[in-house]
């Protein structure tokens, strides 16, 4: 009797363990991708993601970026980005359009005409946006044909500033079910995302009765990362789940060694005026990275991955479309992948080797982890049966 009484409470043990990780098992790993903004520089992240659906596809032939991210989010150029990615194929709704090579023929083929000096004025810049923005309205609309935000391959975030309102106005796949008038066309959010103060005029178009006045994203998330992870961790289906992060830079000039500003002086009016722009753009760039970095501190070091230039050539402009400034962005990011990876210090703010080897063999191994999560939910899709040991029994 003892013995089948031992033996019963066994089985319960084992049941009750395989139950306990199965269930944690196959609610999985929130897969997030974030793009940061920067105009032309958008070259830089387009070098990095090919090299990312480069080893996506060693793994599987027909890898697409999208396919392996729960939600892409992006910020001004990083917002088109964004957009690109998700767009789907009209003749396979489920498949995204394009790969990920295509970004980088993108600007390469269109920076040129999207960045060519205005003609309405005779001082671009100053007496009107310096470029008129018609072309990229109008390549925008081309390529990402009529796709809603509901209609994207996965979950998006897009961020821009209304104006008129004073604003954010974020357009997230998981917001179009409680506030509808946001499932606008990818093209209207890419253009508002990208509509940056000076370079290219704000941005106005009507959706279902609601009207939109935008500009750039910048102005409320730089680094959409932190956009990304606010609107994971406010949705129920994510609760409690472990989340995987690639954020990518587009580049930023290394202030260590710059003399600022000395505050051993009375300041003037037009001395505040000539330096709070520079002070709170420095700022801002630095607390984004401590924000992220603090939330993942704790977390598995592969689960964050920031790969962002932090010496960038001050002579590199994120608006000149020259095959001479693109061909240094594209050398840029082909740099990237053979540095060591890093990660800032959240106590100093001076970017630190983690020792996880290059960029490039890091996102080697995120491929992998992507790519085994993808299999996992094919396996709990095809064969699910119920949660639990006989679930277990059956992925096998």
């Amino acid at each position: 009797m003892k013995s089948k009484l031992a033996l019963f409470l066994l089985f319960l043990f084992v049941f009750s363990a395989f139950a306990i990780v199965e269930e944690d098992d196959e609610e999985g790993k929130v897969r997030v991708l974030a793009i940061d903004g920067g105009g032309i520089k958008g070259i830089v992240p387009g070098v990095i993601l090919k090299q990312l659906e480069v080893a996506l596809q060693k793994r599987n032939s027909s890898a697409r970026i999208a396919e392996y991210f729960d939600v892409v989010a992006g910020t001004s150029t990083g917002g088109l980005i964004t957009a690109m990615l998700t767009t789907p194929d009209p003749q396979n709704p489920d498949r995204p359009l394009y790969p990920a090579d295509e970004i980088l023929q993108f600007y390469r083929q269109y920076g040129p005409s999207i960045f060519t000096l205005s003609t309405d004025c005779q001082y671009p810049g100053i007496q009107c946006p310096k470029f008129n923005g018609t072309f990229l309205r109008k390549i925008a609309a081309e390529i990402l044909n009529e796709t809603l935000l509901n209609q994207t391959t996965t979950n998006v975030v897009i961020s821009s500033f209304d104006i008129k309102l004073l604003l954010p106005t974020i357009f997230s796949s998981f917001k179009i079910k409680d506030v509808p008038h946001l499932n606008v066309k990818l093209s209207d959010a890419s253009i508002g995302t990208s509509a940056a103060p000076i370079v290219f005029p704000p941005y106005y178009f009507k959706y279902n009765n609601t009207e939109f006045n935008l500009v750039d994203g910048l102005f409320i998330a730089s680094m959409p990362a932190r956009l990304a992870i606010g609107e994971v961790l406010r949705q129920e289906e994510y609760k409690n789940r472990e989340i995987i992060m690639l954020s990518i830079g587009t580049g930023n000039v290394n202030n260590s060694g710059v003399v600022g500003f000395d505050a051993n002086h009375t300041w003037t009016l037009q001395e505040w005026q000539d330096s709070a722009l520079t002070m709170i753009e420095a700022a801002s760039s630095a607390m984004n990275e401590y924000y992220i970095n603090s939330t993942f501190q704790l977390q598995p070091q592969e689960n964050y991955l920031r790969i962002q230039e932090y010496n960038l050539d001050p002579n590199i402009s994120s608006d000149d479309a020259s095959e001479e400034n693109m061909d240094k962005l594209e050398e840029v990011g082909q740099n990237l992948l053979n540095q060591p990876v890093k990660r800032m210090n959240v106590d100093t703010f001076v970017p630190e080797e983690t020792g996880e080897g290059t960029n490039a063999e890091a996102l080697d191994k995120l491929a992998q982890i992507l790519y085994e999560e993808n299999i996992r939910r094919l396996g709990k899709g095809t064969k699910k049966v119920k949660k639990g040991f006989f679930t277990r029994l059956a992925t096998y």
